[in-house]
């Protein structure tokens, strides 16, 4: 027990996040003590996650992408990480995972994920961008429009192609056929 004086005292030793009860006893000159009152308080948890590990992405598809990270750890418990691509909305996910749909294909992603405890105190971000493979291939070329035949040479043209990233060129064959 500590003796005090006056009807105060301040406790500066305690611990973060941690439950503590107080018992009150009045003592008079000589010894007696009061029957005691007492309470129980809790100190807040105000330290936050360490940053969770590296992201990998595993899994990758065109339109699927699985990301997982080392664990965080905290003082009292990591509860959650929140996981945002692109700038969008975090969301909150239990495990140190999320499999992400509905992306698109050949595109890039960029990650952010935070771990959080029940105090709703956040782990710095940590961030990982990845690219989802292209599987989608262009539209056909329209129909092939020849001019300017000569004796060697000859103008080829079609309407242009379109592909959910990029048309980034074309490849033209000349096959040979019987001399006439």
């Amino acid at each position: 027990p500590i003796s005090v004086i006056a009807p105060e005292y301040h406790f500066n030793d305690s611990k973060e996040a941690v439950s503590y009860t107080v018992e009150v006893k009045a003592k008079d000159a000589a010894g007696n003590l009061s029957a005691p009152v007492s309470f129980r308080f809790r100190t807040p948890d105000t330290s936050a996650p360490t940053r969770p590990g590296t992201p990998v992405a595993s899994a990758i598809a065109g339109t699927s992408a699985t990301i997982s990270w080392p664990e965080s750890t905290d003082n009292v418990a990591v509860t959650g990480y929140t996981v945002s691509i692109n700038n969008t909305p975090a969301i909150t996910v239990a495990a140190p995972q999320h499999t992400f749909i509905d992306l698109q294909g050949g595109a890039s992603y960029s990650i952010e994920v935070k771990a959080k405890d029940a105090a709703e105190n956040f782990s710095a971000p940590v961030s990982f961008d990845f690219l989802t493979p292209d599987t989608t291939a262009p539209t056909q070329p329209g129909k092939l429009i020849i001019s300017n035949i000569t004796r060697t040479s000859a103008k080829v043209t079609w309407p242009s192609s379109t592909d959910n990233v990029a048309v980034t060129g074309y490849e033209v064959f000349l096959k040979p056929g019987t001399k006439t």
